[in-house]
């Protein structure tokens, strides 16, 4: 059986080219959509790609600073915290001479009172016998008490 080459067979071969051509069409622009698609997704990737790779600069400089900031803090607290030691030593000795001046102070105030007390052992009221003058007050000194007076 061969075919005949007929007018019918011509219009059918037409009919079902076209068809076929028209899905092809119609499959063509969803594959182009596809495409279009795939291309804004690389787009946007790389959109976030280099906004990621700018925040991670942005974020390197700042975390550079930080550490540049606390070098610089430790230095200031390393130098704040010598000059604490040094007021701290000139503390404690203002603190002792303090208590030495206090020691001596009482020393000094206990030696007043002893000499006081001699002095007063010595000093003698009344009249000097055979002077003839009563009443009148004669003040008798060792003669270390006296030397001690003139020295101070």
């Amino acid at each position: 059986m061969q075919r005949k080459l007929t007018l019918m067979n011509v219009w059918t071969s037409f009919v079902l080219a076209r068809t076929t051509s028209a899905r092809s069409r119609k499959r063509s622009p969803s594959s182009s959509e596809q495409v279009a698609e795939g291309v804004a997704l690389v787009d946007g990737t790389e959109n976030a790609m280099s906004g990621i790779a700018e925040a991670l600069r942005k974020t390197e400089a700042l975390v550079t600073q930080i550490a540049r900031s606390a070098r610089t803090q430790a230095a200031s607290i390393g130098e704040l915290s010598g000059t604490v030691e040094q007021i701290d030593r000139a503390t404690q000795k203002n603190a002792a001479m303090i208590e030495e001046n206090s020691a001596a102070s009482r020393s000094l105030a206990l030696e007043s009172e002893a000499l006081s007390d001699i002095v007063d052992k010595f000093r003698a009221t009344g009249g000097v016998a055979g002077s003839g003058s009563r009443g009148a007050t004669t003040t008798l000194r060792p003669a270390g008490v006296s030397n001690l007076a003139r020295s101070a």
